[in-house]
């Protein structure tokens, strides 16, 4: 990927077309890629869902390639080459097949609050 995403890294008002998709492209990275279980990848792709929101540059492309694993960068940079080319319509497609094609991580902030849940749900049946 690399050249073309390169050139916008940090011209980010023109990414995604408007808060909502960039919210589902967020949702996606946090939920289905972001495993707290691998820390340091984690921070990074969680650095990126930011990185989407804010003026300034949260993290780069080159800390994404050092950190995040092959497989997921991948991922990202289908991602990326519809966002260089102002894509909307090819996002929304990129959202819809990792929504369905990549199931929301299991990590430890999911089990845990899992039990919760059902620690709440037996106090509740007692």
């Amino acid at each position: 990927m690399g050249p073309a995403i390169l050139k916008i890294w940090n011209e980010k008002e023109a990414w995604f077309q408007d808060r909502a998709q960039a919210a589902r492209v967020g949702a996606i990275v946090v939920e289905r890629l972001a495993d707290d279980r691998v820390q340091e990848e984690c921070s990074y792709l969680m650095r990126l869902k930011w990185h989407f929101h804010m003026g300034y540059e949260e993290v780069s492309y080159a800390e994404l390639q050092e950190y995040v694993s092959e497989e997921k960068m991948k991922v990202l940079d289908e991602l990326f080459v519809h966002i260089a080319n102002k894509d909307y319509a090819g996002i929304d497609d990129w959202v819809e097949w990792y929504e369905s094609e990549l199931p929301i991580v299991e990590d430890r902030w999911l089990q845990e609050n899992r039990l919760i849940e059902i620690d709440q749900y037996s106090d509740e049946a007692s």
